[in-house]
């Protein structure tokens, strides 16, 4: 924290890039380095040097000498820190290390620009796709709220396990199991999305003799469907054997990589290898295959996150455990 001397600074020790002039007020770093600010400009950007200067937390001064406020980050984080209450060139980023120090700092003095200048940076570059757990973690401590729904996306394309892995960033810690929960709500509920446009009946599908084989199967157990025409009909309703194959696979594995490509052709190799239909493998590479570049266009167009689903479910919960909680009796024995 910033504390108060008078103390005479050295010629030597003074920064190059802030020596004002008509600076009333001297910032000593713990290397020694001197800035001659001003304090209208740090109380402006600042609360904690706007409350300390305006409460006189700094001892007035017995001699003319500048007022001197000793802080305990070093020159070069202090330099950093200033050049966003200047107009001067600020730091230059190709990692997210200097711009967790820099929000630290800007915690510590809570100092806005800092965090919404670095916000601003992180939502127009890729560094948070690069340690998306690390990235979002920081959105979460340090509350960079258009960062997290940046970054939410981002997460829920990455394999699940990527949360157990053994170098997990040390700022995991800030992530709740609550967080945990959303991205779950969130990819479970994207998942269910595709399941249903799966499910959704097929125009064109090619013919397929297990369709037919289904429709003789369901007449011998119902004689009142007779005719050619109805067991047609009934042919055209039922799914292919290996199209249900297919789509199993794909949601089974979609819930493990949530950006799988369903027109992976391992997907169809292991429908084909169920070996529940025999026209399989003309189908899937033949009648299918229009079918499934379609359904792949109409994935990408759902989205990863679903905030008002996730407020009306935590509303629900929270009305189910209110109502759990004022049925609960406390009974006591009798005082004898």
């Amino acid at each position: 924290m910033a504390n108060a001397s008078t103390t005479t600074v050295p010629e030597s020790t003074k920064s190059p890039h802030f020596q004002f002039p008509d600076a009333d007020l001297i910032i000593r770093t713990s290397d020694n380095v001197t800035f001659h600010v001003h304090k209208t400009i740090l109380s402006f950007a600042s609360r904690v040097f706007r409350d300390m200067l305006s409460l006189d937390n700094i001892n007035p001064p017995y001699t003319s000498e500048q007022r001197i406020v000793d802080v305990s980050e070093d020159g070069i984080l202090t330099d950093a820190m200033l050049r966003y209450f200047y107009p001067l060139p600020r730091p230059i980023f190709s990692n997210l290390a200097p711009i967790i120090i820099l929000l630290e700092i800007a915690d510590k003095y809570d100092v806005p620009i800092i965090a919404t200048s670095l916000e601003d940076f992180l939502l127009t570059t890729t560094l948070g796709q690069v340690e998306p757990i690390r990235a979002y973690a920081v959105s979460k401590k340090f509350k960079l709220l258009r960062f997290e729904a940046y970054m939410e996306p981002v997460i829920l394309k990455l394999p699940y396990s990527i949360f157990q892995g053994k170098d997990a960033p040390d700022e995991l810690s800030v992530i709740t199991s609550d967080d945990i929960r959303k991205l779950d709500f969130y990819r479970s509920r994207r998942v269910a999305r595709v399941d249903a446009l799966l499910m959704e009946e097929l125009e064109n599908a090619p013919k397929c003799r297990c369709k037919k084989d289904q429709a003789i199967e369901f007449m011998e157990y119902h004689p009142d469907v007779t005719t050619e025409e109805e067991r047609a009909s009934l042919e055209d309703g039922m799914t292919c054997l290996a199209w249900s194959s297919f789509t199993s696979h794909y949601i089974r594995r979609l819930r493990e990589n949530p950006t799988l490509d369903i027109s992976t052709r391992y997907l169809r190799q292991e429908a084909i290898d169920d070996e529940h239909c025999k026209n399989a493998k003309k189908n899937l590479y033949g009648g299918y295959v229009e079918i499934i570049a379609d359904f792949k266009r109409q994935i990408a167009k759902i989205p990863w996150t679903f905030p008002d689903q996730w407020k009306a479910y935590e509303s629900r919960k929270f009305e189910l455990n209110k109502a759990y909680r004022d049925s609960v009796k406390f009974e006591y024995a009798e005082l004898k």
